[in-house]
C-alpha cells in the first residue's frame, strides 16, 4: 500500500472518530430544520476520470421558481447551512469517501459532472480528489473554474506527502480566516469547497 493511502486511512478515521459527536448533532440539526434526509449525494469525477457519489450534510432547501428552476444558492441556503459551510463540517461525510478509496485527504476537488472545464480535465484526474487542496488554500472569495484549474495543476505538479501534510495542517487556519472574514459576515460566503 502506497504511503499517501496509509496517510489517508490514518488520518480519515482519527478525525471521523473525533469528529463524530460534531457530525452527529449537525445531522441531527439538519434533519431536524429541513424535515429530510440531511445527507446530501452527487456524482462526481475522480481519479481517472471514473465517477463516484460524494456525500455531503445539505445546507440547502430545494426552492424552485414558477418555471422549475432551481432559485440561487444565496436564496436556498439555510441559516444552519450557512455555519456548517463556512466550518466545513458538512464535508465531514466524506471521510467516508477518504476511507473508501475515492477520495484523499488532499488534492484536486472532486469536480461535479456538469462542470466541465473542471471535470473533463485529465491532468487534476490523475491523482485522487481531495478533502482539501492547494487551490483551498489560495481561495479568500470565490475562484473561477480557471483559477481553481490553475492551482490544482500546481498541486500536481508538486504532489508529495510532505506538500500534503502542510496543506492539511494549513486547512483549519484558512477555515477560520473565512468564517471571520468580512465577505461571509456580510454574505454568508466563503472558500467554497465546491
Amino acid at each position: 500500500m502506497e504511503l499517501k493511502r496509509v496517510f489517508d486511512i490514518a488520518t480519515a478515521a482519527s478525525l471521523a472518530v473525533l469528529t463524530a459527536p460534531i457530525l452527529a448533532g449537525a445531522a441531527l440539526v439538519t434533519a431536524c430544520s429541513l424535515r429530510e434526509n440531511p445527507i446530501y449525494s452527487q456524482r462526481r469525477v475522480g481519479l481517472d476520470g471514473q465517477e463516484f457519489t460524494l456525500y455531503k450534510l445539505k445546507s440547502m432547501q430545494e426552492l424552485f421558481d414558477a418555471k422549475g428552476a432551481a432559485l440561487p444558492d444565496s436564496e436556498r441556503i439555510t441559516r444552519i447551512g450557512k455555519i456548517l459551510r463556512a466550518s466545513k463540517i458538512d464535508e465531514l461525510p466524506q471521510l467516508y469517501n477518504v476511507l473508501a478509496g475515492d477520495m484523499s485527504i488532499v488534492g484536486p476537488r472532486p469536480a461535479p459532472i456538469y462542470m466541465s472545464v473542471l471535470a473533463g480535465d485529465t491532468l487534476r484526474h490523475s491523482v485522487r480528489p481531495g478533502l482539501t487542496g492547494l487551490a483551498q488554500l489560495q481561495c479568500q472569495g470565490l475562484l473561477s473554474d480557471e483559477e481553481i484549474l490553475k492551482h490544482d495543476h500546481a498541486y500536481v505538479a508538486h504532489n508529495s506527502l510532505l506538500n500534503d501534510c502542510a496543506i492539511a495542517l494549513k486547512t483549519p487556519y484558512i477555515i477560520m480566516k473565512n468564517i471571520n472574514a468580512p465577505t461571509f459576515r456580510a454574505t454568508g460566503q466563503s472558500c467554497n469547497l465546491k
